[in-house]
C-alpha cells in the first residue's frame, strides 16, 4: 500500500523524521490500528499534515514505512531520566548462553530473572530482563504479552542479585552475595506496536514497572542504555539462565562473547526465509556454539566502549536454532527505543496522570508544573 501513495499524495516528514506520504488517516493503516491507544495520541496529533479547515472525521497524515513509532515530544526525549551511575560493576573480575562460560559473582548486576504466576497459583520462572533504573526492568514483548502466557501465567514478580538459582547463598572465590531482592511488578507496559503474530517480531520490547524500588548494592545495579547507534564494538556480551550446549538450563548465570556483524549481511540471510528486518532491529553472532538461546530472551545485548561502563545495545529477541554457524541472532535495537522508554518513566512515575503537568530541563533538573510548583 505504501508504494501507491505516491500516485496521488505529497511527501511529507513523520514525527521520527522518517519520509512518509500525506494521505487521509482512513487510508493508513499504521496509524488508524491507534485511534484508541491514548499513549499514541500527541504523535497523531504531530503527525497531521493536511490543511488546517480540512474535513477532522477524516484527517491528512503523514504516513511512514515504519510501524515504530516514538510517541515522545522533544522536551520528553531531552529529559535525563536514566541514572547517571549507571553500568559498573563493583567487584574485580578474575578473568543461555550457548559456548559460554560462568559469570563472576556480581558480574552483569543488572540481570533480571521473571516470575509467573498462573490460575493455579504456580510460580515459574521465564525470560530473562535487565534493571535501567531502580524500579524499571526491560524485557521482550515476546515474553510477557498475554498470547504467550495462557500456561505459564501472568508476570508476578521480579527476581535480582541472584547468580546460582539452586543456592540460597551466593558464594564464589570467598565473597558471598547479598540475598536477591524481589519486588512485585505493578504494570507490564508492552510496545504499542508490538504485533505477536508478526514473523520478524517488530518492536520485541516491553517495561516491567515495579511496585517498589530495588536498593543500590554491589550485586544489583542498572545497566545502561546505549543511545548513540554510531558506537559499534567488537564483540558484544550477552549473559543469563538460559540453556547450554548440553540443551539443559543452566542453574548459574552464565556469559558469552558474540561478534559484531554487519547487518546488511544478517538482513539478507533472514529474507532468504521471507522475514525482512527493519531500522528498529540489530543482529550480533553467527558463530558456531555461541548464542543466547531459549530462557535468554528479554536479556541485554551488551557492550563495554572502555572497559569499565557497560552498555545495552539490544534485546535478546529470537534466531534460528541455538548456536547455529552463520545464523546471528536477531535483537531489538535499543537506541530505536529510547524515546519510547524515557516517555514510559516519564508517564507512570516522573510525572503525575491525574494532573496536567508540563515537564522540561531547567539547570539539569526536571520541572513539574502544577498549580505553580515545583519538584526537581
Amino acid at each position: 500500500m505504501f508504494c501507491l501513495f505516491s500516485e496521488f499524495a505529497t511527501l511529507c516528514e513523520t514525527p521520527n523524521h522518517d519520509p512518509g506520504y500525506c494521505v487521509e488517516i482512513k487510508s493508513c493503516t499504521r496509524l488508524l490500528s491507534q485511534l484508541n491507544n491514548s499513549n499514541a495520541r500527541s504523535f497523531l496529533r504531530d503527525s497531521m499534515c493536511g490543511p488546517e479547515n480540512e474535513d477532522l472525521s477524516n484527517p491528512k497524515v503523514c504516513c511512514g514505512r515504519y510501524t515504530n513509532y516514538r510517541n515522545v515530544s522533544k522536551n520528553i526525549a531531552s529529559l535525563d531520566v536514566l541514572p547517571k551511575n549507571c553500568g559498573t560493576q563493583k567487584l574485580t573480575l578474575k578473568s543461555r548462553v550457548v559456548g559460554g562460560k560462568e559469570a563472576e559473582l556480581g558480574e552483569f548486576p543488572w540481570m533480571a530473572r521473571i516470575l509467573h504466576k498462573n490460575r493455579y497459583n504456580f510460580k515459574s520462572f521465564g525470560c530473562s530482563g535487565f534493571l535501567i533504573h531502580s524500579k524499571y526492568v526491560i524485557t521482550a514483548a515476546h515474553c510477557v504479552h498475554d498470547k504467550f502466557l495462557e500456561v505459564r501465567g501472568k508476570v508476578y514478580a521480579v527476581h535480582l542479585g541472584e547468580h546460582n538459582i539452586e543456592t540460597e547463598v551466593d558464594c564464589m572465590h570467598g565473597i558471598c552475595a547479598d540475598p536477591p531482592q524481589v519486588s512485585r511488578v505493578a504494570k507490564v507496559i508492552v510496545h504499542p506496536d508490538y504485533n505477536p503474530n508478526e514473523r520478524s517480531q517488530y518492536n520485541d520490547i516491553a517495561i516491567l514497572y515495579l511496585k517498589k524500588g530495588m536498593k543500590v548494592t554491589n550485586f544489583i545495579r542498572p545497566i545502561c542504555l546505549l543511545e548513540d547507534p554510531s558506537q559499534k564494538p567488537h564483540k558484544y556480551i550477552v549473559s543469563g539462565w538460559g540453556k547450554t550446549e548440553q540443551d539443559r538450563v543452566s542453574a548459574v548465570k552464565m556469559k558469552v562473547d558474540l561478534p559484531y556483524i554487519e547487518k546488511e549481511n544478517c538482513k539478507q540471510s533472514y529474507k532468504a526465509l521471507g522475514m525482512e528486518l527493519i531500522e528498529s532491529q540489530t543482529c550480533a553472532g553467527g558463530e558456531a556454539g555461541k548464542d543466547s538461546c531459549n530462557g535468554d530472551s528479554g536479556g541485554p545485548l551488551m557492550m563495554t566502549t572502555n572497559g569499565t561502563v557497560w552498555f545495552a545495545a539490544g534485546i535478546v529477541s529470537y534466531g534460528i536454532g541455538c548456536g547455529m554457524e552463520n545464523w546471528a541472532g536477531v535483537y531489538s535495537d535499543i537506541p530505536s527505543f529510547i524515546p519510547w522508554i524515557k516517555t514510559v518513566i516519564v508517564e507512570t512515575n516522573l510525572l503525575n496522570p491525574k494532573s496536567l503537568l508540563i515537564a522540561r530541563r531547567k539547570g539539569g533538573k526536571l520541572i513539574k508544573k502544577n498549580n505553580d510548583t515545583e519538584s526537581a
